[in-house]
């Protein structure tokens, strides 16, 4: 049955169990060629679909009386209590925030006096008197801030009536300047409100502490100020929809033993820490404080992130129930445990389509891996010598296992041309269109996609071609260009794979958890081939099944998480090739996992002609599409400058690309002309004057009262300077050279000062700064006075307002930083000697 050309087929065995096995001849499989190909390519298809689908899939918001029923999460009463609250711009700084501050210190009162009619216990906190001192660095560089608390928080005392252990539930009420925050955090806020409702009445066995913070947009403030509070010693953890991260094997357990839909991937802190998503949660500092965790987090639409469209109209009760059920299951399941889990540990985790959570220890992580390592080898070894080596002598088994791992390696060196050839040609399809056309990926992620997937599979045909012409005696190239050959040394390619994972692993990092999945799909299906009789006609379809399946659902999950999450993380300064390189990954393995069959087709040349058209065709189409729409619209990060002795306000603007074509559409001609761009990283900044002065900076003298005494010693001044200021409660000190000693509101503050900030949590109340310097310094210090405003509803920065009517609807403004839409100068402080 030997061809005389020896060209090898389909049905070319994997592991041959007789040197004599024959195959077709390359005729016969080329007229097979383009049924081969549509398979592959329909297989894609309905692949990528089917994931996209299930994964998708949000649950159905239960009713109070569904809930009621199944033990669950009251989703639409969630929705309808607590988040339709959060319809407008509430950051730390507005009188919104205070509001929002009274309205839960109500519901806290409510729950309260709910608790007491069951005897249970409920403790709350609503003038939490905690402050914070910390050198920040927000403003002005040597900047140190004082902080009043805001938080608000309950806890609810355990059967065990244990405080030292407790299971801690956080969530921040305030939004950015620019947008309602319905997702960040308001949802947040809503699942901790419906849990405090459900535990009261289903009274749990250990203290649970709810944490309603402020200030997390201005960087983490009202997580730090709770550090401080005597609640937090020795008590537990929390945090606030996308299982982010976590390092703390037994939460995540029990989240995936009592939740449906789980979506987690441990991609999410790999991404944090590497600096890729350029945000934080609070989750950090607990995890500093050394108290295990999670982080619950919505990672998409990230183009709507800290915008207007941050509202109830661009999210759904399913969603807010999707992220209930996941946090109730979770404080259900460790209630239930004799003990609340402690220690970090840090954990690999990930869903496959949402519905089997995987998780497990580092340790149980590479034990899976060195084992995967040894035993591929050894089986097929084992295999080689006991059915192929069968009856030989000693020699000739050594021969044999000779010429076996020669295929192997032949094989392997064909996997590595295919590897570079996919690498050339998608790292040059990511360049090209970066170039060609700037943040495309932004709005549209997933044509971009589609895109590189073409592109590699270009440069896996080309790998083909090219072997024929780098490899010049035929028969060596007839050799590595069999198909179980090249099946071989994709097995090796994967060994390799689960290698790098494993030394990655030995340094808790976990980004390769797929690549046992590579090698374990491959290595059974090559049993699975030579176990099926020759006569059954699904050898070859359940063999490629057996091998794609499972390697393919994850790194399609992976790739639409990739996609999803990044996508409009180059809005924040993130470089567009960084992204690609990130949505390349998945798609470059896969790509290469079909190498073998595409070796089967054959007709590489047509093969590579018609994807070499449908790759310009792609490129031709992906240049013509628009970079932003309504879906992804281009995020805009606004910040406005006052000095009250000028005429004119300065508008700073900073985004991608794009910008400056987009004032000179929007803007007035008085204000386009003054417009003025330069490059600001990876971005562009753009700043334009204007005459739209802030409302409460039109009269200085009303605004705002500065007193200051001076007293001198022999050596040292001291200055005392208390400003009242109607209608901001973040002001700044900012002083023109270096002071070693201060006080803000009484606390006080050594090191290197160059501004000094501070946060009241009260309008109108008295601010007092103490600044101590030399005596020589008295005549030539100048402390200057600003202030912080982000109201603007109702009129009171016409600047942002009318900028932001003016914008399509696809642009959107946001701020960086949480606060500070407008900073307004009062001017220098008069020092006055007594």
């Amino acid at each position: 049955m030997e061809n005389t050309n020896g060209s090898l087929s389909e049905r070319t065995p994997l592991l041959s169990t007789s040197p004599s096995r024959n195959t077709q001849s390359a005729q016969s499989h080329n007229k097979r060629s383009w049924p081969i190909y549509s398979l592959l390519a329909g297989f894609l298809v309905i692949l990528v679909c089917s994931v996209y689908s299930v994964r998708n899939k949000l649950p159905r918001p239960l009713s109070d009386a569904q809930a009621r029923a199944s033990n669950g999460f009251a989703g639409i009463h969630s929705y309808n209590e607590y988040l339709y609250k959060f319809q407008a711009p509430h950051p730390a700084t507005t009188r919104e925030n205070a509001a929002m501050q009274s309205w839960l210190i109500e519901l806290a009162k409510d729950f309260q006096a709910q608790g007491a009619k069951k005897n249970l216990s409920i403790e709350i906190v609503t003038d939490d008197p905690t402050r914070l001192v910390a050198k920040r660095d927000r403003f002005a560089s040597n900047e140190y801030w004082m902080v009043e608390s805001r938080n608000v928080m309950l806890r609810i005392i355990g059967q065990t009536n244990k405080t030292d252990e407790a299971l801690l539930i956080n969530a921040h009420y305030d939004s950015v300047g620019t947008s309602p925050g319905v997702t960040d955090n308001g949802m947040g806020v809503a699942v901790a409100l419906e849990l405090v409702r459900y535990l009261i009445d289903h009274p749990p066995k250990h203290t649970v502490m709810f944490l309603f913070n402020n200030f997390e947009e201005g960087g983490l403030i009202g997580a730090q100020l709770y550090m401080n509070h005597p609640w937090w010693q020795g008590t537990g953890a929390g945090g606030r929809a996308l299982l982010f991260r976590s390092d703390n094997l037994g939460i995540i357990q029990t989240l995936g033993s009592n939740a449906h839909l789980v979506h987690a991937s441990v991609l999410g802190d790999s991404l944090l820490k590497s600096r890729v998503i350029r945000s934080d949660t609070d989750y950090t500092l607990f995890v500093k404080d050394g108290v295990p965790g999670m982080d619950l987090a919505f990672y998409t639409p990230r183009a709507f992130y800290h915008t207007q469209r941050d509202d109830l109209v661009h999210t759904t009760p399913s969603a807010l129930q999707h992220m209930g059920q996941m946090a109730l299951a979770t404080v259900q399941g460790l209630d239930r445990m004799d003990a609340i889990p402690t220690g970090q540990q840090n954990t690999v985790y990930y869903d496959i389509l949402g519905r089997i959570l995987v998780v497990c220890s580092f340790t149980t992580f590479q034990i899976i891996n060195m084992v995967a390592l040894v035993t591929v080898p050894i089986l097929a070894i084992a295999w080689t010598l006991t059915k192929s080596a069968n009856g030989l002598h000693c020699k000739e088994k050594i021969r044999l296992l000779g010429e076996r791992s020669l295929k192997v390696f032949q094989g392997f060196i064909a996997v590595i041309l295919a590897l570079l050839c996919i690498l050339v040609t998608t790292g040059l399809a990511a360049v090209i269109m970066t170039w060609i056309h700037p943040s495309f990926s932004y709005g549209n992620a997933y044509e971009a996609g589609i895109f590189l997937v073409v592109a590699a599979f270009f440069g896996l045909l080309l790998s083909q071609i090219l072997g024929d012409k780098l490899v010049t005696r035929k028969s060596t190239w007839d050799s590595i260009a069999r198909f179980d050959a090249q099946y071989y040394g994709l097995v090796i390619a994967w060994w390799i794979l689960v290698a790098v994972s494993t030394y990655y692993a030995s340094h808790e990092e976990a980004g390769l958890y797929y690549a046992v999945y590579f090698l374990g799909s491959s290595t059974v299906a090559a049993f699975l081939y030579v176990l099926l009789p020759d006569t059954d006609h699904l050898r070859l379809s359940v063999v490629f099944v057996v091998q794609t399946l499972i390697p393919f659902v994850l790194m399609t999950e992976l790739g639409l998480l990739t996609m999803d999450g990044l996508r409009h993380t180059s809005a924040d300064g993130v470089p567009e090739l960084t992204i690609y390189y990130y949505m390349a990954i998945p798609i470059v393995f896969l790509v290469l996992h079909f190498l073998p069959w595409v070796r089967v087709a054959g007709q590489h040349r047509k093969a590579a002609s018609t994807t070499g058209v449908l790759l310009g065709f792609f490129f031709i189409m992906c240049v013509f599409l628009s970079v932003f729409n309504a879906g992804s619209p281009n995020r805009i990060l606004f910040n406005q400058y006052y000095n009250v002795t000028e005429p004119t306000v300065n508008v700073s603007l900073v985004t991608e690309t794009g910008l400056q074509d987009l004032l000179e559409q929007s803007l007035p001609s008085n204000e386009a002309d003054t417009i003025h761009c330069e490059p600001a990283g990876d971005q562009t900044r753009c700043t334009y004057a204007t005459d739209l002065v802030p409302l409460y900076a039109r009269h200085p003298g009303k605004e705002v009262n500065v007193r200051t005494q001076t007293a001198c010693h022999a050596t040292q001044c001291r200055t005392n300077i208390t400003a009242i200021v109607q209608n901001s409660v973040l002001c700044q000190l900012r002083l023109d050279h270096q002071i070693q000693r201060a006080w803000v509101n009484g606390e006080l503050i050594d090191g290197d000062i160059e501004a000094l900030m501070l946060y009241s949590r009260t309008f109108g109340k008295p601010m007092h700064w103490g600044i101590e310097y030399g005596r020589g310094s008295f005549s030539s210090l100048k402390p200057s006075f600003s202030c912080i405003y982000d109201e603007w509803t109702h009129g009171e920065l016409p600047a942002f307002t009318t900028l932001r009517n003016s914008l399509p609807e696809t642009a959107l403004v946001s701020i960086r930083g949480g606060v500070g839409l407008a900073t307004v100068h009062y001017g220098p402080v008069n020092l006055t000697l007594y």
